[in-house]
């Protein structure tokens, strides 16, 4: 027996499963208008039937765009200065012992720049992650130096 609420669901799926064929159908056909302005050979897809409320197959697992190899987001590219490079020369120039802030006003008048809310915190982390790395030396309380 069905009632007045089940009836509405039924309706309601029905209508979903007309917009995903109308979205799969538009989809397609703006994929088929690139393929032609490329230049790239196309086949035709036939919508995708799943089970409702579960992603499709692969969806998370293939990602949309898949970069050239040796590429990294983020990373610098090779040659440039890295931060801990930098924070070294900006120390080794220095003749007393350096805090982070003391740093941070060295490494802007070097040139570097950032895009971090806290450049202040960025440079004390690092600092703390190249001391353990030896590539600089604790001299006091919050001061650093680079190594002789």
């Amino acid at each position: 027996m069905t009632g007045p609420i089940e009836k509405q669901v039924e309706n309601f799926q029905a209508a979903l499963a007309a917009l995903e064929n109308e979205f799969v159908a538009r989809k397609q056909a703006l994929f088929a208008k690139l393929a032609e302005l490329l230049g790239v050979p196309t086949a035709p897809v036939a919508p995708v039937k799943r089970k409702p409320g579960r992603p499709p197959k692969g969806f998370a697992a293939t990602p949309a765009f898949r970069p050239a190899v040796g590429f990294h987001p983020g990373r610098k590219p090779q040659g440039e200065a890295t931060l801990p490079d930098l924070i070294v020369k900006v120390l080794k120039g220095a003749k007393a012992p350096m805090n982070a802030k003391e740093i941070l006003s060295g490494l802007v008048t070097l040139g570097w720049q950032t895009s971090s809310g806290e450049p202040q915190l960025m440079v004390y982390k690092t600092l703390h992650r190249i001391e353990k790395t030896g590539m600089v030396v604790k001299a006091d309380r919050g001061k650093f130096v680079a190594p002789k």
